[in-house]
């Protein structure tokens, strides 16, 4: 019912935003990205958000994941990630997923500003308190993901 809090509200403008991002300068790799955010939910439920993370770095790259780490807004970090030179759309599509998630879940404040590197970041998601606020996020990509990019 009414537990939708402030929160949550700014939580779905924030992965709205990045939606948006994506559409705009991520056409090449839409379908991959789509992909990504149907299936990856799955291996957090398995494997927890510290692996999932991992594998998007381990089938792209850290060095994508670490942008959204950096990225003031959802579209420098998409940017960045779509002129980094040298990857495959599917490659691409798993760094834009972790590198997005990992904007979200700072943007949303669940692990702080100072976390700038991807060891750092690994060691922060291993906390269940930072999995379990990070779960809607991913659900919320899923979703738009899905509703936003046609098959």
């Amino acid at each position: 019912g009414s537990e939708m809090c402030i929160r949550d509200r700014d939580l779905v403008r924030g992965v709205l935003e990045c939606i948006e991002a994506l559409t705009s300068e991520a056409r090449g790799v839409l379908k991959e990205f789509r992909t990504r955010a149907r299936s990856l939910p799955a291996d957090l439920i398995a494997h927890g958000l510290q692996y999932l993370v991992a594998l998007t770095a381990a089938r792209s790259s850290k060095s994508l994941i670490e942008k959204g780490l950096k990225g003031g807004s959802c579209a420098d970090v998409v940017k960045s990630i779509m002129e980094e030179g040298g990857f495959k759309e599917v490659e691409r599509s798993y760094g834009l997923y972790g590198g997005v998630l990992v904007y979200l879940i700072k943007r949303q404040g669940i692990i702080e500003e100072g976390v700038s590197s991807f060891k750092d970041l690994l060691e922060k998601l291993a906390d269940p308190a930072i999995e379990a606020k990070s779960s809607p996020i991913i659900e919320w990509l899923k979703r738009l993901a899905e509703a936003y990019i046609t098959e």
